[in-house]
């Protein structure tokens, strides 16, 4: 998320993601990012105009394949649930 919209965290990713000829992602980062400008956009903390131009940014780098898809095995989906079930 810090690569892509103004956060603490963000000059820092800038540095670290393209340190690398191809960062690997999996869909649950995929859907992450788009859970997380959703919940910008609904504290109002970006306007859906960004929030859109956010998503096609990262839509257009997975289109380029700057990077590697990994596949979710189910045990990996399982425990990623487990662990936002935490709320912590």
């Amino acid at each position: 998320m810090a690569y892509y919209c103004p956060e603490a965290l963000s000059e820092k990713s800038e540095n670290f993601i393209p340190a690398y000829a191809r960062p690997a992602i999996s869909n649950l980062t995929e859907l992450e990012l788009f859970s997380a400008i959703s919940r910008k956009i609904r504290e109002g903390n970006i306007d859906r105009k960004d929030g859109s131009r956010i998503i096609a940014k990262f839509l257009a780098h997975l289109d380029g394949l700057f990077y590697a898809r990994l596949p979710v095995e189910s045990h990996r989906y399982i425990l990623a649930i487990d662990w936002i079930d935490r709320f912590a």
